[in-house]
């Protein structure tokens, strides 16, 4: 007991000792040096994370939730951790050439990334030299391709079997960053990986196809391939997505979401909302999302007292979404032509101002116009069942009537 304590102190002497010599290097680094400064930090980090992997190893996995909070890291992350002890589990050379410098740490989570099945573990065992030696000589961009080939060599060796070993390790995993925005991160073997893609291009596509040619340039190929994940997902929530019978009758669904707002909020539209899941919203973001979506609310007096915990009300029914359907034909922003499988219905006077739930209050629009509606900075005015005026923040004016009225009846 006695020498594992001073075995910690000297640690935490020498790491101090580190520290104060770094601090001192990048106060007032030599001329010329900042990057050997920065090469020989990089060498040390990753030594260390080797060090730190070696340990984690001997104590033996523990819940991801307690890794997370011990490393001081994502639950994500912490999961990324997991996956490489498991990984390389059985090779014992790698571990000491991480440590020495010889491998970096970022090479050595390729290769653990590269061990996706069992046939891939078992020849990583045979080839270990092989990988330590590509891996301390190739670039990341190299190794990686030489990985990609080490890896699909074996997988013709084993045939079928290989399709199952994949799919096994099928994953899906959501890290909610400080910024706001949440990232997803997915491993799909190849057929569902196809799947995926294929739909998202096909949506994208359709997108597309029913934009003007001035919207085209309004969006990144990343962004378009979000928003046509986004709209799937909307799809499959609202009920408009192909279903099979076992699966429709939760499909008739529209999205539910409880969402606790201060009733200050709601009335000057300021301030946050915060849903059930912890998800942080603004006060326009919560009254777009009610427009059109089972909504529990829970209003609260001040950060502690709750005045009231309104029952789900159920916005635009069905009969009322049919007429709105048959008489909008879709988004009612000007030039666009989005179906109204696409589109919400949207409150023209806001629900939390009293605006009634009916056809003469509202209108559909899709995801992306219904945003621009509440927090692109779009103004909207004139009438539901008749002309329409969409005011862009720099000024633009432009009109829209419903296809189902005559013109005449529209002026």
């Amino acid at each position: 007991m006695e020498s594992a304590s001073k075995a910690i102190a000297t640690l935490r002497i020498t790491a101090s000792d580190v520290l104060k010599a770094t601090s001192s290097f990048v106060d007032d680094p030599p001329g010329g040096e900042v990057d050997v400064g920065i090469g020989v930090l990089t060498g040390l980090i990753s030594r260390l994370d080797g060090l730190r992997l070696r340990l984690l190893r001997q104590r033996g996995i523990v819940d991801r939730a307690v890794l997370s909070a011990e490393l001081e890291v994502s639950r994500a992350e912490a999961a990324q951790v997991v996956k490489m002890i498991e990984r390389l589990d059985g090779l014992a050379a790698l571990q000491p050439a991480i440590e020495n410098g010889l491998v970096s740490m970022s090479n050595a989570r390729m290769i653990a990334e590269a061990i996706t099945s069992t046939a891939r573990r078992e020849a990583a065992t045979t080839d270990e030299s092989k990988l330590i030696e590509l891996a301390s000589t190739l670039t990341p961009v190299h190794l990686r391709r030489e990985l990609d080939r080490w890896g699909r060599n074996i997988d013709q060796s084993v045939g079928d079997a290989t399709a199952e070993d994949l799919r096994a390790q099928r994953s899906l995993e959501t890290s909610k960053r400080a910024s706001g925005m949440t990232e997803i991160t997915a491993r799909l073997d190849p057929e569902s990986a196809d799947l995926v893609a294929t739909a998202i291009e096909a949506r994208m596509k359709a997108e597309w196809d029913h934009e003007t040619e001035t919207e085209h340039a309004a969006r990144t190929a990343t962004q378009r391939r979000a928003d046509a994940f986004i709209g799937i997902c909307a799809d499959w929530l609202s009920g408009t997505a192909t279903t099979t019978s076992d699966s429709a009758a939760i499909m008739r669904s529209r999205p539910h979401i409880s969402v606790i707002v201060d009733l200050a909020t709601l009335q000057t539209g300021t301030g946050v909302a915060v849903t059930e899941r912890g998800t942080v919203l603004t006060a326009e973001a919560a009254r777009r999302i009610c427009c059109d979506a089972g909504i529990s609310r829970i209003i609260t007096n001040g950060p502690s007292q709750v005045i009231d915990v309104g029952r789900e009300q159920r916005t635009f029914q069905n009969a009322a979404r049919k007429v709105l359907t048959l008489r909008d034909r879709g988004c009612r922003f000007p030039g666009c032509n989005a179906p109204p499988s696409w589109c919400q219905a949207h409150h023209h006077n806001p629900w939390n101002n009293n605006g009634s739930t009916d056809t003469r209050n509202g209108y559909l629009l899709c995801t992306r116009h219904h945003h621009n509606a509440h927090e692109g900075g779009w103004t909207i005015t004139g009438h539901p069942e008749g002309l329409l005026t969409f005011t862009s923040p720099t000024g633009l004016v432009l009109g829209s009537s419903p296809p189902g009225l005559a013109p005449a009846l529209a002026a």
